[in-house]
């Protein structure tokens, strides 16, 4: 008898349309992050050559164009993404304990997400010392965050599922084999990060779903 209800339970679920469009949701959003972050990658190294061929040209540019780019990039973040300040992470993690979407919308969504991308890129431009698997992570949690209102995901699940695309994404497609290993390691060690607020998490969902 149960297992016949089980059976029937998991044929219903099989031919739901909310289990698709949540499907489709999860994998248009694995396919989005991935591409951002390649894409984010190739930006970074194409900053670096950049700023390389500055300092090929002369050595003492980065005297001035360092502090200038630096000063402009602080007031462009203030003015135009606030929320995209910090290295990523730590807002991906702060962003369980905010109390309404409102709020988790300031330090995760498409804008600071865009804003994170031209801003570090920005400071890699003029020779900033700025590393971009942190702000990788915050990118993905926010593309997967904006797409969790066409499906009725968790939202804090999202940034888990976010760093695993972004493990996969940064790892296999842009660095060499020989870091891949190194990279995996890195970005396992931040989802367990993340896991660590299990108990914090369920409790706040608790308290949302009351």
């Amino acid at each position: 008898m149960r297992q016949a209800f089980r059976t029937r339970l998991t044929r219903q679920t099989r031919f739901s349309a909310s289990v698709w469009r949540r499907r489709m949701v999860f994998w248009c959003g694995a396919v989005a992050v991935g591409f951002a972050a390649v894409i984010f990658s190739i930006g970074s190294d194409y900053a670096n050559q950049l700023f390389q061929g500055m300092l090929e040209y002369s050595p003492y540019l980065p005297f001035l164009v360092t502090p200038l780019g630096l000063a402009l990039i602080v007031f462009i973040t203030g003015r135009f993404f606030p929320g995209s300040q910090g290295s990523g992470i730590p807002q991906s993690i702060a962003a369980i304990a905010l109390s309404s979407h409102d709020e988790r919308k300031k330090v995760l969504s498409l804008r600071i997400a865009s804003g994170k991308i031209i801003l570090t890129l920005s400071a890699l431009l003029v020779g900033a010392s700025v590393g971009r698997e942190g702000p990788t992570v915050q990118i993905g949690s926010a593309i997967m965050y904006s797409l969790s209102r066409f499906a009725s995901f968790s939202w804090l699940v999202l940034p888990l599922m976010a760093s695993s695309f972004i493990a996969y994404a940064v790892s296999r497609r842009i660095c060499p084999k020989p870091l891949y290993k190194t990279m995996a390691e890195g970005f396992i060690a931040r989802i367990k990060e993340q896991s660590d607020c299990n108990p914090r998490i369920e409790q706040h969902h608790q308290n949302e779903t009351k």
